[in-house]
């Protein structure tokens, strides 16, 4: 299900769907930063290159596909606690 986000001062709405898991599928890190999540971006980077620097470029083919999949499972979570925690208000589910 989509939950709707609706910002108090502007009313602009946004929805935050299935539709961002084959992002963060795709595009991993990179789309976490597009989505203003640093944090978590940053964390995601991390991951993904300490093991390269402590062992070998190969552990990449490893790491970016796990850290991928991890965030695409959570994806959803992050982007509503984000929305909220910048003080939107959640308005109810799409569809309904």
């Amino acid at each position: 299900m989509a939950n709707v986000f609706r910002h108090p001062g502007t009313g602009r709405e946004a929805i935050v769907d299935a539709r961002c898991v084959p992002c963060v599928l795709l595009a991993s890190v990179a789309y976490l930063g597009y989505k203003g999540l640093w944090a978590h971006a940053l964390m995601g980077g991390l991951i993904l290159l300490v093991p390269v620097f402590l062992c070998c470029a190969s552990l990449l083919s490893f790491t970016l596909p796990l850290v991928s999949v991890a965030y695409a499972i959570v994806i959803q979570d992050l982007l509503a606690a984000d929305y909220l925690d910048r003080g939107w208000v959640e308005i109810g589910r799409a569809g309904h």
